[in-house]
């Protein structure tokens, strides 16, 4: 039966629209059933790094979801609060439980030294330019899970941003940003 359900939902999430749904429903049996059958709870966070894995195959790339959670937060606040880049948005977590300021900090480090966000004296993140040019490229390929979910991406600021051409090529001479407090 598990082998039947596996490949039923590795074949739905072939499918874009579908994909999302078929990752979670997957995931979650996965975790139930290695739970179940292992009586153990170390099987929890086996069924996890096993689902982080799959969706990092289906999507083909290397991102793992927090970092996408970072950027996706990072660029909406952003395209929403301050298109123009005159003041970054930043933001920062505090997490109960040790494992996920883990996996936040190394998704942090991670994005840090790739040179797409950068980290404010007070431990906030923020994108950089490298990091707002990279997500108007990619925007569209992020999962939708992000920190405050409930605000969505301005529709109209997202047009001002796709349509400007990139940062720093204007020739009004640098652009004087500060960091959100």
């Amino acid at each position: 039966m598990s082998v039947v359900l596996g490949i039923i939902f590795t074949f739905l999430s072939l499918f874009q629209p579908k994909r999302k749904y078929a990752v979670w429903v997957l995931g979650i049996y996965s975790i139930l059933v290695s739970a179940i059958a292992a009586k153990a709870f170390l099987m929890y966070f086996v069924a996890l790094f096993i689902l982080e894995i799959s969706v990092i195959i289906i999507r083909g790339d290397s991102r793992t979801l927090m970092e996408y959670m970072i950027l996706n937060t990072l660029w909406t606040k952003q395209v929403n609060k301050w298109p123009d880049l005159s003041i970054l948005f930043t933001f920062g977590m505090n997490f109960s439980a040790p494992s996920e300021k883990q996996a936040f900090q190394e998704a942090g480090a991670k994005l840090i030294g790739e040179g797409l966000i950068t980290e404010t004296s007070n431990g906030q993140y923020a994108l950089t330019i490298r990091g707002f040019e990279y997500c108007k490229k990619h925007y569209k390929k992020f999962p939708p899970e992000q920190w405050w979910p409930e605000e969505t991406i301005n529709e109209e600021n997202l047009k001002m941003v796709i349509k400007t051409g990139a940062i720093g090529t204007s020739t009004d001479g640098p652009k004087k940003v500060r960091l959100d407090a």
